[in-house]
């Protein structure tokens, strides 16, 4: 009777491990299937697709002053292109101060061609700065974020000891 219990024991430790063994293998198996499918579907996405356009993409969109003189050139531009197969329209533009003013374009920009907007920055103030611009389109919900950023040097002042200008060409002031 021993003996027959123990072989019944025996043979039922065997057929667990090797139906685990089963599953195991099997499990594995749908694994890797599975994983297989998931690389021919991405083999299968376009080019296009894989690459998603933005409706509108801007040649940079960080302008550098660089260093300025006080008072220097004040204006700056991004360009952009209308990626998209509707006309673009620049609802609004919004500096992140008074100090940045950006100038939209009035008219729509068609499909594939490209724009201007123009940024003034107060070149009167002294010192590092780094501003924003928020541009709001027809095109996108989420608007799309521009930065300008330089530092502005004060003028050189006008050495002391020299005469001032007079009109040579009038007597009574001396």
């Amino acid at each position: 009777m021993k003996k027959v219990m123990w072989t019944l024991a025996l043979l039922f430790s065997v057929s667990v491990l090797s139906f685990g063994q089963a599953a195991s293998q099997k499990a594995e198996g749908s694994k890797m299937t599975k994983q297989q499918v998931d690389a021919t579907k991405i083999q299968q996405v376009s080019p296009e697709v894989a690459q998603v356009k933005q409706p509108v993409s801007f040649q940079e969109t960080t302008v550098d002053y660089g260093t300025l003189e006080q008072g220097g050139d004040p204006y700056r531009v991004f360009t952009f292109t209308n990626n998209s197969d509707q006309p673009l329209i620049i609802k609004s533009a919004r500096g992140s101060c008074g100090c940045t003013v950006p100038e939209i374009p009035k008219e729509p920009i068609a499909p594939g061609t490209t724009g201007e907007i123009k940024v003034k920055y107060d070149t009167q103030r002294i010192g590092a700065f780094q501003k924003s611009v928020t541009v709001y389109t027809n095109l996108s919900e989420e608007p799309v974020q521009l930065y300008i950023k330089g530092n502005v040097k004060p003028k050189p002042q006008d050495p002391e000891g020299l005469p001032e200008k007079k009109n040579p060409f009038n007597n009574n002031g001396n």
